[in-house]
Formats: C-alpha cells, sequence, structure tokens
C-alpha cells in the first residue's frame, strides 16, 4: 500500500520521527512542499501518525505489542520525506531497528538517533548535530557545523569530512574514527575499552590521556601546550592523533 502527504514548508519548523522498525530517508531536492511517500503494509501504513502540530512535523510508528524478532512479510515499512532546498529547520529523529538515512540536510539543530539500526548522514550543514547509536553502525561524511556529539555503546563509527570546532564523543566498546577537514579548536572524548582514532590537519595538538592501560598515540603531530585541544578519558582504550596531511589510513 502507498500513502503520499504533502504540507507546506514555511509552517514545519522541526522534522520529527519516532519509528520502531521502518526506515527512514530524508532528503533534498528541487520540490516546493515537504513531500512523504511511505510504502508498507496496509495496516503498517494505515497505522502509521502524520501530524503537523504548533510547525512540528512529527511522524511516528506505534510499536506497541509487536515482537520485532518475529517480524516477517506481513509487516514492512519504508518512509522517504524530501524536503525543499530553501528549508533550514531542526531535526529530530530515531529509529530502534531500521536503517536512517539523512543526505543533503542543512538547519539548526540535529539528532539522529538509532538502536540496532544503522545510521547514514551526508552532506549536513548545522549549528550542531548529534550522531547516536547503541549497537548499529554510524557512518557520516561531509558533515559540517560547530558543535559534533557522537555516542555508540558497542556499533563503531566512521566520520569522514568533518568540519566542526568542537566534538565530543562518547564510547564504551565501539571503535570512533575521525576525519576532519579542518583544524578543530577542542575535543573531548570519554571511552571504557572503545579506541578513538583522529586524522585532523594540524601539525601541533595538545592532547592528553587519562587512563589505566590505554596509550596515547601520535603520528607527524607535537604534543603542545596552546594548540587546539583534544583530552581522552577512558579504561583501556587508546587514542590515536594523526596528522592527516602526511598519514592515512586504511578503508575499513
Amino acid at each position: 500500500m502507498n500513502r503520499n502527504e504533502t504540507f507546506p514548508a514555511i509552517l514545519v519548523n522541526t522534522l520529527s520521527a519516532r519509528l520502531a522498525w521502518a526506515s527512514l530517508d530524508v532528503v533534498v531536492e528541487d520540490v516546493e512542499q515537504i513531500q512523504l511517500f511511505i510504502s508498507g503494509a496496509e495496516n503498517d501504513v494505515k497505522d502509521l501518525r502524520v501530524t503537523c502540530v504548533e510547525n512540528r512535523l512529527t511522524v511516528e510508528q506505534p510499536n506497541c505489542g509487536i515482537n520485532f524478532k518475529n517480524l516477517g512479510a506481513e509487516h514492512w515499512l519504508q518512509i522517504m520525506i524530501r524536503l525543499p532546498r530553501s528549508w533550514k529547520g531542526a531535526v529530530d529523529l530515531s529509529t530502534i531497528s531500521a536503517p536512517l538515512t539523512v543526505h543533503g540536510l542543512s538547519g539548526t539543530d540535529f539528532t539522529l538517533d538509532t538502536i540496532t539500526g544503522d545510521l547514514a548522514a551526508g552532506g549536513l550543514t548545522t549549528m550542531t548535530c548529534a550522531l547516536r547509536t547503541v549497537s548499529g553502525t554510524v557512518k557520516a561524511e561531509d558533515i559540517f557545523g560547530e558543535k559534533l556529539s557522537l555516542r555508540t555503546v558497542s556499533g563503531d563509527i566512521t566520520a569522514r569530512g568533518c568540519s566542526f570546532d568542537t566534538y565530543r564523543i562518547n564510547t564504551v566498546s565501539g571503535q570512533a574514527d575521525l576525519d576532519m577537514s579542518r583544524p578543530f579548536d577542542k575535543l573531548e572524548c570519554v571511552s571504557v575499552s572503545g579506541d578513538v582514532r583522529l586524522f585532523t590537519p594540524v601539525t601541533c595538538a595538545d592532547a592528553a590521556l587519562r587512563s589505566v592501560s590505554g596509550r596515547l598515540l601520535t603520528r607527524n603531530i607535537s604534543i603542545q601546550h596552546g594548540a587546539p585541544e583534544a583530552r581522552m578519558n577512558s579504561v583501556s582504550g587508546n587514542f590515536e592523533i594523526n596528522c592527516s596531511t602526511a598519514a592515512t589510513y586504511e578503508e575499513e
């Protein structure tokens, strides 16, 4: 079953989604209104709630009574949201177990959240951006703004082409790789056993690691007071900082 809905972009300043196992794609295209394209099993399409109240467009999937492990062909739901290029609002999207993909958006504050689903973000411009997962993977590319927050429990995070002033990373056992397109001002990281690797176009950093057994590793970067500040607290995770103009790393 298919279901299409449109909303005047001028009436929406926040895009919100609360989804369980439905996949979500949000893209920017040459359209004048916000467009929703929904496909899936008939009951799932009908149950999806779409509301626009007080300038907040919300897409919400009821998940009560559904056993995720037993979802079969009778339950499936795919959602695509197309936004005008001129739209510059806030984005707050979350899924439990399905893929979440966001590409090409510009706005104020972005929060993309998943538990076991994979998250992909590209071409984003925003003031603050938060990418969060529990056990899914996070892949981001060409994202720009003032502050970036990354959080994972056991899932891995890969972010390339990042351009932010400040960064905050939280991980338990997942690995985080950041490739920065410009120097950062400040970076804070908390880890239990996950390793954190930075690739940044600087030759010196005010870097420090407080850890039980982890190590601070540098490549073509000198430790210097007053340079861009990078701090990590961990139990056994390593903190690695590489000068991206001199160092390369292999594709994972």
